[in-house]
């Protein structure tokens, strides 16, 4: 089952991503980013994550805003709460 799961989430992230937008100069920088920092894989295990657990989480270091630093969190271990 996980194999199909997988292969799913691959499929999805397959080709890699690519954005469009009218502003050259944005669509070339969202592309850059896509290609240097492998987002097409992140996306495939954020993809698995929701598909097995229900949920996914990424966590980015607010000190340093680079895409270097996005850390996928294992749901097995988190539980969400409300806080009053």
């Amino acid at each position: 089952m996980f194999g199909i799961i997988t292969c799913i989430a691959d499929s999805m992230s397959e080709s890699g991503l690519s954005f469009v937008h009218l502003d050259h100069d944005l669509n070339k920088q969202a592309n850059d980013m896509v290609s240097e920092y492998a987002m097409d894989t992140m996306v495939s295990e954020l993809t698995v994550s929701s598909m097995v657990f229900g949920n996914s989480f990424i966590v980015l270091d607010p000190a340093n805003p680079d895409f270097d630093f996005l850390e996928q969190l294992s749901p097995r271990y988190i539980t969400i709460q409300k806080d009053p």
